[in-house]
């Protein structure tokens, strides 16, 4: 198994700062998001962060055909203030990537159902941000990052 493919790309979003991630405050003077409604349930942090850094899968929105939303579940790794995806040259995703920039990911680390509740606690984190493709030497690093969470100690 190779570590890097030269017929895939790896792209990024880019979550330069954390009240881009709705898990947060909105008080930042950063944030261009509206608030949680219901902020009590609001994680901090250091906790959207562990949902990030130990989740493996994820669900990437984009703006699709004719304007319609584009979801689909994705392998990612968090490293710092980006999340790393890995994908195929071409398709609906490239499309849409290339199409606009602006894109959400969504993390879901907890899914309980609380049948005398009536109820669901989800323990979630999206993430607003800009995304790009990677130019090949950054495709390199982005793919010895992603082998790192997925085959831990393979070079």
């Amino acid at each position: 198994m190779r570590m890097w493919h030269p017929e895939a790309y790896c792209f990024r979003i880019d979550t330069n700062l954390f009240s881009e991630i709705l898990s947060f405050p909105y008080s930042t003077p950063y944030s261009m998001f509206r608030p949680m409604r219901r902020i009590k349930q609001q994680l901090s942090e250091d906790d959207a962060k562990s949902v990030l850094e130990h989740g493996t899968s994820g669900v990437i929105a984009l703006s699709g055909d004719e304007g319609y939303p584009y979801a689909v579940p994705m392998s990612y790794v968090f490293d710092g203030n980006r999340i790393i995806f890995h994908s195929a040259l071409s398709g609906h995703k490239i499309d849409a990537i290339k199409n606009s920039n602006k894109a959400s990911f969504c993390v879901v680390e907890k899914d309980e159902i609380i049948p005398d509740e009536y109820t669901t606690y989800f323990r979630s984190v999206v993430a607003f941000g800009k995304i790009r493709i990677l130019d090949r030497d950054e495709a390199r690093d982005a793919a010895k990052i992603l082998g790192a969470k997925y085959r831990p100690g393979f070079a």
